[in-house]
């Protein structure tokens, strides 16, 4: 078992890393293909890594290439997804906006889960890969119905790295690598402690539904209630209130337990993901040159701090022979966030 994480580590550390030296080439990518052309290639890529997913049985040595091909995913994806929000979002609506995007997301969450469990359940992982990639494809279907709209611009990645270690930032970095941490264990290690203690895929995606339901149910009034009370105050009462989430992760060990934890986590991290993605898409529009360069420091500090959070989880479960270091980890850190 200690063999098998340490390999799962090794793998998604290897893509943070890669991801976290090479985003700075999606500017360049971005100023040459604009941002619908350079989503358009990412979907390619997603299924491609999906579709490896597939074939890891009869070729094992895929798993070398593959966080490679993730990582072309997520360069071509992420920071344009980004830059067109917070280029098109509006400052006073912004909150709201930010969780109606999110409330799309949950609503996909809400679903996959539940048909994702049921699929591995009464058919397999490579049938459940198959159908991922077959639904990425019909995503991308839209794209050919718009006209790409945008200005060809001039990006630097010397420039970006000075504007990298500029002393303002210092604080946002602190938040950054404290809700790269939150992020890491919340997508990496909880669904791997649900499946160790619950076993059940079908029983773990009715709870993954279930809770993201109440997420969903919440996201659209925190999202009014953000651009209300102001962004900045929604994130640090999500900052306040997430370890908690984390402390009752940690005690959990049945399917009750574990999704009353799981539905309160995902409530008040809603709060938590809103304010934070509002004000990082605020300071995005301070000045709107920079905008992509804010983007990319948001993607090099938290997956470069990904990587490092995974030797300390590697180094913390290789001393307690458990998971939970990792959730009190992340539930003292989740309180930097307040630095943003």
């Amino acid at each position: 078992m200690t063999k098998i994480f340490s390999h799962f580590l090794s793998y998604y550390g290897a893509t943070f890393l890669l991801f976290g030296l090479a985003v700075p080439l999606s500017g360049l990518i971005l100023a040459w293909l604009g941002i619908k052309h350079s989503i358009l290639i990412s979907v390619f890529f997603a299924v491609l890594y999906f579709l490896g997913l597939n074939w890891l049985t009869p070729w094992p040595a895929l798993i070398f290439f593959l966080p490679l091909v993730s990582v072309i995913y997520k360069i071509l994806f992420w920071p344009a997804f980004h830059l067109d929000f917070a280029k098109n979002s509006q400052g006073s609506e912004r909150g709201r906006q930010v969780s109606v995007v999110k409330m799309i997301m949950l609503a996909a969450s809400i679903i996959g889960p539940l048909f994702g469990g049921l699929i591995i359940h009464y058919f397999s992982y490579p049938s459940l890969f198959t159908v991922v990639a077959v639904l990425l494809f019909i995503s991308v279907l839209p794209l050919f119905f718009s006209r790409e709209i945008y200005g060809r611009f001039y990006f630097s990645i010397v420039d970006f790295y000075r504007f990298l270690r500029q002393p303002f930032w210092r604080r946002t970095e602190i938040a950054l690598v404290a809700w790269g941490i939150d992020e890491l264990v919340a997508g990496l290690l909880w669904p791997l402690f649900m499946f160790l203690v619950v076993a059940e895929t079908a029983v773990i995606g009715g709870i993954t539904s279930a809770s993201s339901i109440i997420a969903f149910l919440s996201a659209y009034g925190i999202g009014l209630l953000a651009d209300k009370v102001g962004r900045c105050r929604i994130l640090r009462w999500g900052a306040v209130l997430v370890p908690a989430g984390w402390v009752l992760r940690a005690i959990a060990r049945t399917p009750v337990q574990i999704g009353l934890s799981d539905g309160y986590y995902r409530l008040v991290n809603e709060g938590y993901s809103i304010g934070f993605y509002s004000v990082l898409y605020d300071r995005a529009n301070v000045h709107p040159a920079e905008a992509l360069k804010v983007i990319l420091v948001r993607e090099v500090v938290m997956n470069l701090s990904k990587v490092l959070c995974l030797v300390v989880i590697g180094l913390l479960v290789a001393a307690f022979s458990s998971l939970i270091p990792a959730f009190i980890l992340a539930a003292a850190t989740s309180l930097l966030t307040i630095f943003i």
